[in-house]
């Protein structure tokens, strides 16, 4: 087995094929045929409808697909009674509708996502305006991204930074078994 150094994984499914891609682009689902450092097209006929296991078994892959679709379907759900209900009417509605991938959804308003704040900017921030991590990490979500990206440029902040990431690589090895 070789390990490859990638940014993303990014999954598909294209007509009978599960593609797998590991990338190295600026987003999950946003990567160049450039930003490509491997890819797995695993097509439905390469491999047999029913495998075996050690013991004899025998496993269904299509089985294994659908188990897990309804899981995915269903992971919005809260508490194990109301997921069993929403997996029970996606199953439903795959036998109903046959071969539609997904039902139409209604638009519905998303919460803002918070925004996201580096970590070593953040404790650079709290070091040297005396403040916690989180409170700084409070602050930099509120501010653009011109301001955050001024305040990541400014000398005190990169030497700062300079400063913990050579202490976080001291610590790389660090044991945090004791704190479980």
């Amino acid at each position: 087995m070789n390990k490859i150094d990638a940014k993303w994984i990014h999954y598909a499914v294209n007509g009978q094929a599960a593609v797998i891609t590991a990338h190295n682009g600026e987003k999950r689902s946003e990567f160049g045929q450039e930003d490509v450092v491997g890819q797995i097209v695993a097509n439905v006929d390469d491999v047999a409808d029913v495998l075996q296991t050690a013991g004899g078994e025998e496993k269904s892959l299509k089985a294994y697909g659908i188990n897990s679709l309804l899981q995915d379907r269903s992971s919005q759900a809260s508490g194990q009674g109301e997921k069993f209900a929403y997996m029970q009417a996606e199953w439903e509605r795959l036998c109903s509708e046959g071969a539609l991938w997904s039902a139409t959804k209604e638009a519905t308003v998303k919460a803002p996502k918070a925004p996201k704040v580096d970590s070593l900017l953040a404790a650079a921030i709290a070091e040297l305006k005396g403040v916690s991590v989180t409170v700084a990490t409070v602050m930099l979500g509120k501010l653009d991204k011109e301001r955050v990206a001024a305040l990541q440029a400014s000398e005190a902040v990169q030497t700062k930074i300079k400063e913990l990431r050579a202490a976080a690589e001291e610590a790389e090895g660090m044991d945090l078994s004791d704190l479980l």
